[in-house]
């Protein structure tokens, strides 16, 4: 499993590079709308990440009385 993630992880920037390469340059409204969008997956992992930690604390703390 982990090396699908890799292979979707390196064909991800793997694409972003020859998009970036071929693109001659970036506009100003394809550059706030890459910049949204990269803030926009840091707020979706930070969420992903509180969600999973508060589990992970909850399953070791034990049931609760």
């Amino acid at each position: 499993m982990r090396g699908f993630w890799r292979g979707i992880l390196t064909g991800g920037l793997l694409g972003l590079a020859a998009g970036l390469w071929a693109a001659p340059r970036l506009r100003p409204e394809t550059r706030e709308r890459l910049v949204q969008a990269s803030r926009d997956w840091g707020m979706r992992a930070r969420r992903v990440f509180q969600r999973t930690r508060r589990e992970v604390e909850d399953a070791l703390e034990g049931p609760r009385h």
